[in-house]
């Protein structure tokens, strides 16, 4: 059994095969396994692919993904991403030492481009949700299908958080974006379905965390520099930082 299971759902040839070359070449011997759901077929060392013949969102995608994963961590891949060399060096045992101090937990992978992070509800979020098995089942498993392309890393992440758990960044575990935004070849729930995605957000977490505040993108979620990453008013107290 893998250690490690890395999902990635991809809907371009092209940018899939960049990012599979790039988790072959910066993973090392690390035990793990690759999960590509995608239309189109994929195959290689460490590889198993999950046809979907009519793609659903990003959601069901990883739903798909995990239901064929054995790892006992799971870890997300985007096709126009990459992962830095070495990424995986270290990461279970971050997560291991973490979920000795607190359960469940969720880090984030760190992405190194991109000098910002994300609060939702004043609370750190994950962009790239890891998480063990046994953190996953005590705060209602991954990415919720109920979210068909966006905000289902903030829902995981603040579920977490409402579980009594923990969200941080792994900031050794880098991913960096590696290809361009092609807005045109997006999924339809990529493209048209923020709104319909943040409803059920909202819906789901803000009589209970909204607090005056209004029901807005701007009202709930807010960027911060990374350089105020371990301000605690973001994680009620804990460092955003485990590693």
């Amino acid at each position: 059994m893998p250690r490690l299971s890395i999902l990635m759902p991809t809907l371009r040839p092209d940018y899939a095969d960049n990012a599979i070359r790039q988790v072959l070449m910066c993973s090392g011997r690390h035990d793990y396994e690759l999960i590509v759901v995608s239309p189109f077929p994929v195959a290689g060392d460490r590889i198993r692919h999950i046809p979907e013949e009519t793609p659903e969102g990003d959601s069901a995608a990883y739903a798909r993904a995990l239901a064929a994963a054995s790892g006992d961590i799971v870890l997300p891949m985007i096709d126009d991403f990459a992962p830095a060399f070495g990424w995986l060096d270290g990461l279970a045992e971050a997560v291991e030492r973490a979920e000795k101090e607190v359960l469940p937990f969720c880090g984030g992978l760190h992405w190194v481009n991109h000098p910002w992070f994300n609060t939702a509800y004043d609370r750190y979020y994950a962009f790239f949700p890891v998480m063990s098995r046994r953190s996953l089942a005590l705060s209602g498993g991954y990415i919720d299908t109920a979210f068909r392309a966006n905000f289902g890393d903030v829902d995981l992440s603040l579920r977490v958080w409402e579980a009594g758990g923990r969200v941080a960044m792994l900031p050794r575990s880098g991913i960096y974006k590696a290809r361009p935004e092609d807005e045109a070849r997006l999924s339809p729930y990529k493209r048209h379905g923020a709104e319909a995605d943040f409803a059920a957000l909202i819906g789901r977490w803000h009589q209970r965390l909204g607090d005056g505040r209004p029901a807005s993108f701007n009202g709930v979620i807010a960027t911060h520099d990374i350089s105020d990453l371990d301000d605690p008013r973001w994680f009620a107290g804990r460092s955003g930082h485990f590693s």
